[in-house]
């Protein structure tokens, strides 16, 4: 009996899978399911769902049916899953596919004859992993007659709440094995999931000609503006000479008009009389007159009145609702509803609608009771923004600079930047609300700022004005008075020249200024400023002297002539003299302090030889005698001793180290004698005298 079920198994397997098996066996190489691989099998088996296993010419009833059968229907390769060993070895021995046993005895009996790999990849707990679709799954259906190994698709991923869905072929209804559809417990009931490598072929394209009618059911009105049309669309391979044929099981209730569109058809439908029928459209192939396919729509035709009512939809003011006899258009209300910060655009037939299809006073012809909403649209509205700026003094106190027309939805709170203007403090920025009609106005207010004028003053300035606190763009006069025998040089700011006249004028810039007023000798006006040089007898020196910065007085108008010269002026003098700077390191002297006025020149003085001090110091305080100032002028010219001083009847009382520079400076009379013919050695200089014989030194050397 078991050989001959055998032999039953066998015939019937050749027969379901054809020539085609060894086709599409399986590749070397895995091929894992796609989810549209795995929606093609379940689409197949689901079709077939309720019809019995013995409708496909199976007699046993322990194999899985709905595995085998799918696979062959749609042409796939995948593995075939039985639960005796004659089947397994069977498969195996064609080399059909891979044999997994999901009942545990007989997986163990497969490893012991060899046929199965211990270590293959298959589980027989319900916790492997979570099924999803396209596994092939088993259930221990325990309990009843006997104990079943149900082989099952996953028809959906597992949804977490305990079950999973699947479509079976081994199931048995009362008795008969069926395919059918299951919902069964994930954690109750499955035994184990084959996540499987297998080839889903495309199934055969259905290409039979067919159509829709679509749609499936319409109600009337009574009249022509109570219509509806039907559309016929083809589908499928379709004859050269395509035709359909139209009918109404009760030609009273309307007017049918057929209208070919291309390869489909439209029908239109007026309702005459109040009732329901069917319609049927027939496609037939017209050179043979055979029927190709046939689909039916139920018509209902409704007479009396219908009503149409307005929602305003958020708004307020709704049409009152019109009612009018079926068959008949409805002109619509032309009372326009309203809603603040929204424009009222028409009329939809849905409350979500965006786009209006009625309008107020158009006519509405469907001829069927229907409410109609407000379609709104945010209203939008202009505002305005102004900029004001802070006028100067004497103007207008704020005058507008810029305007702009922008806009925005009605009820919108706005915050428009503010500018940032040079010279001008900005507002803080407002928030307004747009108004309907343009009529918001947001105004900004830029406060002018005021920035500090400071003056100072050079050599020459007796005095200057307009210093202190001004607006931007303020017009400041500025002045400045000169001391005697100088001219004005200019107002400077960061050294640069601003304006070159002392009576000048500042547009306040924004920032805080400081200016410069300088000014310059006056050598053309010939004099000086100094009033005790007037009637001096060495004025001529003095004013030479001072022109060219190399004295200055002991005051502003003084020059005290007849003061006794020290040494550090006379050093200072030269100093200014040779243009040169201050040495880094130059020799130190005791009593000369680093932050004195004549520090620099004594340094110069000692770097270059030119002084060599008293012994104790430098004395800059001490005055210098006269055969001390031919020698400070001696080593300063560089100067070769020349002449004698056998003239003078007090040679004897020169020092010995001064006879050089004395016979030097004699020579080229730079100094001469006393009234009484005295050389005066160890004679004191005035400042007069200093003046003097500075001024020959200079004109001779310069020719």
């Amino acid at each position: 009996m078991a050989a001959r079920r055998a032999i039953s198994i066998i015939l019937a397997a050749v027969l379901l899978f054809g020539l085609s098996w060894g086709a599409l066996a399986l590749p070397n190489e895995d091929y894992s399911l796609t989810g549209n691989e795995a929606e093609d099998i379940v689409t197949v088996a689901s079709a077939q769902k309720g019809k019995r296993i013995d409708d496909f010419g199976w007699t046993v009833d322990w194999c899985a049916y709905f595995v085998c059968w799918a696979g062959a229907r749609v042409g796939a390769d995948f593995p075939n899953i039985g639960t005796v060993r004659g089947m397994a070895l069977w498969f195996l021995n064609e080399q059909k596919g891979d044999f997994y046993c999901l009942r545990e005895e007989n997986y163990e009996s497969l490893i012991a004859l060899g046929l199965q790999d211990k270590d293959a990849p298959i589980r027989t707990t319900h916790d492997a992993f979570t099924p999803r679709k396209g596994d092939l799954v088993c259930y221990r259906w325990e309990g009843s007659s006997s104990d079943w190994s149900h082989i099952g698709i996953v028809t959906e991923d597992y949804d977490g709440s305990g079950y999973i869905h699947t479509v079976e072929g081994n199931t048995r209804i009362n008795g008969v094995y069926q395919v059918a559809e299951m919902r069964r417990s994930y954690d109750g009931e499955v035994v184990g999931f084959i996540r499987p490598n297998y080839r889903v072929k495309t199934p055969p394209v259905d290409d039979r000609p067919g159509f829709t009618l679509t749609p499936g059911e319409v109600t009337l009105g009574l009249g022509d503006e109570g219509g509806a049309v039907l559309y016929a669309t083809p589908s499928g391979k379709l004859p050269e000479q395509l035709g359909y044929e139209v009918s109404l099981d009760r030609p009273e209730l309307a007017d049918v008009f057929p209208r070919r569109e291309g390869d489909g058809l439209a029908v239109a439908l007026f309702g005459r009389t109040e009732g329901s029928g069917t319609l049927t459209v027939r496609m037939i192939d017209a050179e043979s007159g055979a029927q190709l396919a046939s689909r039916t729509a139920q018509i209902t035709v409704q007479g009396g009145t219908y009503t149409v009512r307005y929602d305003s939809n958020g708004g307020t003011g709704a049409p009152r609702s019109q009612t009018q006899n079926r068959g008949q258009p409805l002109m619509l209300s032309a009372q326009i509803p309203a809603r603040p910060g929204y424009e009222f655009v028409g009329w939809a037939e849905r409350a979500t609608a965006d786009t209006p299809r009625y309008q107020p006073g158009g006519t509405y012809t469907a001829g069927r009771d229907i409410t109609l909403y407000a379609v709104w649209r945010r209203a939008q509205a202009g505002y305005t923004v102004r900029h004001y700026q802070q006028g100067l003094p004497g103007e207008t106190e704020y005058r507008l600079i810029e305007e702009e027309h922008l806009s925005a939805y009605v009820g919108e709170g706005v915050s428009p930047p503010v500018r940032n203007y040079i010279g001008f403090t900005s507002p803080e920025v407002q928030t307004a609300t747009v108004a309907a009609g343009g009529e918001t106005v947001i105004s900004y207010y830029y406060v002018r700022n005021r920035y500090s004028l400071k003056l100072e003053s050079g050599e020459g300035i007796s005095g200057i004005s307009g210093g202190g606190d001004y607006y931007y763009g303020e017009r400041v006069p500025l002045t400045a008075e000169l001391k005697k025998g100088y001219r004005f040089a200019g107002w400077y700011r960061d050294g640069a020249l601003l304006d070159g006249q002392s009576g000048a004028e500042l547009t306040m810039p924004a920032k805080d200024v400081t200016l410069e007023a300088r000014a310059a000798r006056d050598t053309a006006a010939g004099g000086c400023p100094f009033g005790d040089a007037e009637e001096h007898w060495a004025r001529e020196a003095i004013c030479y002297v001072w022109e060219r910065d190399l004295f200055r007085g002991t005051s502003e108008e003084a020059f005290s002539p007849d003061a006794q010269m020290n040494r550090a002026m006379v050093v200072t003098v030269l100093y200014r003299l040779s243009g040169a700077k201050a040495p880094e390191h130059p020799p130190s002297f005791a009593d000369v302090p680093e932050d004195a006025w004549y520090a620099d020149a004594v340094g110069w003085a000692a770097a270059e030889g030119i002084v060599t001090g008293t012994g104790a110091g430098f004395d800059p305080e001490g005055a210098v005698t006269r055969e001390q100032l031919a020698t400070i002028l001696y080593r300063y010219a560089d100067g070769s001793p020349e002449g004698t001083l056998d003239g003078f009847p007090d040679r004897g009382e020169v020092s010995p180290w001064a006879v050089e520079a004395l016979s030097w400076a004699t020579e080229y009379a730079l100094i001469r004698g006393r009234p009484d013919g005295s050389l005066d050695p160890q004679g004191t200089a005035t400042r007069a005298e200093v003046a003097t014989i500075l001024m020959r030194y200079l004109e001779q050397m310069n020719g």
